[in-house]
């Protein structure tokens, strides 16, 4: 098995999930400081970033799964 197999998308979904937890943080910031926020998602936009970066580590652990079965 090689050890590079799915890094790509395990790496898109860390970048995804970080992006997710910056947005996240900076609405808190904003919040706390009664600003308003650099940019925001919004509801559907934060679900869409975390739905993704979930996908991408499934697709991630199936192509690992499917290395070590051969």
């Amino acid at each position: 098995m090689s050890k590079k197999a799915g890094n790509g998308w395990l790496i898109s979904s860390g970048l995804l999930f970080g992006f997710y937890c910056l947005n996240v943080a900076i609405g808190k910031l904003a919040l706390l400081s009664d600003k308003k926020p650099l940019f925001s998602l919004g509801d559907v936009g934060e679900f869409m970033v975390l739905l993704a970066a979930v996908v991408c580590f499934v697709i991630t652990m199936l192509i690992r799964e499917s290395l070590l079965e051969n």
